[in-house]
């Protein structure tokens, strides 16, 4: 890591005394490859937080109904399972798509990689995505953070993502315009 220099950092905008909650906002998501108006989705700067106990992404429960509304159709061959929803063959992963999070002032790529677990040893596989209509923020768990080194700086109140080698992780881009669709 060297100096630090490569590390994308995100001040911490929530803390609670002595115990800083890992959290930005997020303001965004959209899919393909760039952001435009049949994409962008505008949100009212929900919050949301790293959680390393946390193994899938949770979120607002339209967010998360949205995105799995745009991925399930996608999926043949849709099984019933009562602990993850659905499940389906995990062969199918690499042709589902990625999506973007505007976290903080970067947009972070959410690949299928992060958001479809094998759930069994039978190459059966699930989406990690989760909708909480008790709260309004993101819990960005294992989902989210796989592929990453995710840094928590106390001293400083920030906290910082940097891939670890080898992985397939992209750079997150910075916001070049704030969304206001």
């Amino acid at each position: 890591m060297g100096d630090g220099s490569s590390v994308l950092w995100l001040d911490v905008l929530n803390t609670n005394g002595n115990e800083v909650w890992w959290t930005n906002k997020i303001r965004g998501l959209y899919w393909g490859t760039e952001a435009n108006d049949d994409t962008l989705y505008i949100l009212d700067t929900t919050l949301g937080f790293t959680d390393t106990g946390t193994s899938c992404i949770y979120g607002p429960s339209l967010m998360i109904a949205y995105i799995k509304d745009l991925i399930m159709p996608m999926i043949p061959d849709l099984t019933d399972a009562s602990n993850w929803g659905y499940t389906f063959d995990c062969g199918i992963r690499s042709s589902l798509p990625s999506f973007w999070l505007l976290y903080g002032d970067y947009w972070f790529e959410v690949t299928p990689e992060d958001y479809v677990v094998e759930v069994n040893v039978n190459n059966v596989c699930a989406l990690c995505l989760y909708g909480r209509s008790s709260n309004d923020y993101w819990i960005l768990g294992d989902a989210f953070m796989r592929g990453w080194y995710n840094i928590h700086d106390h001293t400083n109140e920030r906290f910082g993502f940097i891939p670890f080698p080898d992985s397939p992780k992209t750079t997150p881009t910075a916001v070049s315009e704030e969304p206001n669709t």
